[in-house]
């Protein structure tokens, strides 16, 4: 009977080591997959991480533009108003100079008239 119970059990204990190795395999299998996302899941991490710092990076660097842009806007909406201040300030003074200069071609042209009218005369007398 021993030697009958051996023969029986043999192929039960046989068949239970197997789907023990099986399950243990099937176990293993598992735990790679298992490490292998976990590591994809800490690079996606990192990328996302690097991702999000580079565009941080790009951000600021636009807002650093952005506001480079307006001071210059500023200087130049601040230059454009002097200079119409001055504009303003000087208009009296180029009016009134404008006329000088008036004044003065009118002066020339008048001596240079009456210095063609003089010699005029003077070639008329001496034709005469």
């Amino acid at each position: 009977e021993l030697v009958e119970a051996k023969y029986t059990i043999k192929p039960c204990l046989e068949e239970q080591l197997q789907e023990l190795q099986k399950a243990k395999y099937a176990l293993e299998v598992k735990q790679t997959e298992l490490q292998d996302m976990l590591t994809r899941l800490e690079e996606a991490k990192t990328m996302e991480a690097e991702e999000k710092a580079k565009l941080e990076e790009e951000i600021r660097i636009k807002q650093e533009e952005i506001l480079r842009v307006q001071d210059e806007v500023q200087m130049r909406d601040k230059e454009a108003k002097h200079l119409q201040e001055l504009k303003a300030e000087l208009e009296p003074a180029r009016k009134s100079d404008a006329l000088s200069e008036l004044d003065q071609i009118y002066e020339i042209e008048v001596e240079e008239e009456n210095f063609g009218n003089t010699k005029r005369r003077i070639d008329t007398f001496e034709n005469w």
